[in-house]
């Protein structure tokens, strides 16, 4: 990883480092671009490691949300909607466990989810991938995993407000009978 730190990261200082260090790549009009896709799962897997070791603070989430607040949303919601997918396809035959669904559940703690896409475009896509995808884990009789999954396609939804048409004329509404 290119974030790898030794041990838990046991300090604010020590756990935003890694997020600052790339805010400031990405800062680069030269670096940036070309970077983001290539270190995106070091990011995830750090945050994850972070929130995992209880150095899950206010200064954690600030530098997180500034370093994916510079990243293309679009970039970042596929890059969550390709891994859980894939995993997803791949299941069980790469284990027991779903990296993925942590990943995506140590991300939607951190980062805030208020832009109109993000409620009428992103959420509801990936909770469709999510969705699509249980049955895999479902027919394996992983029910430790299937629980995850269904946990976090909950805390998605729960991320859901609703959105009204008035307030963005660009959300058209469905009639399902």
């Amino acid at each position: 990883s290119v974030f790898a730190m030794p041990g838990p990261p046991h300090s604010a200082a020590k756990a935003t480092l890694p997020f600052k260090i790339l805010t400031a790549l990405l800062d680069r009009e030269e670096i940036g671009p070309a970077i983001i896709d290539e270190v995106l799962i070091d990011v995830l897997q750090t945050l994850l490691q972070v929130k995992e070791s209880g150095s899950f603070s206010h200064d954690v989430i600030k530098c997180v949300n500034l370093l994916l607040e510079q990243v293309e949303p679009d970039l970042v919601w596929t890059f969550l909607n390709n891994l859980v997918a894939a995993e997803f396809k791949a299941f069980p035959s790469q284990g027991d466990t779903i990296e993925s669904i942590r990943l995506v559940d140590a991300f939607m703690d951190i980062f805030e989810i208020n832009s109109a896409d993000a409620q009428t475009r992103y959420l509801p896509d990936l909770l469709h991938v999510m969705m699509s995808g249980h049955i895999h884990i479902a027919r394996s009789n992983n029910y430790t995993q299937l629980a995850a999954v269904l946990q976090l396609c909950l805390k998605i939804v729960g991320k859901m407000h609703p959105v009204s048409v008035k307030d963005n004329p660009s959300v058209t509404p469905e009639v399902v009978f």
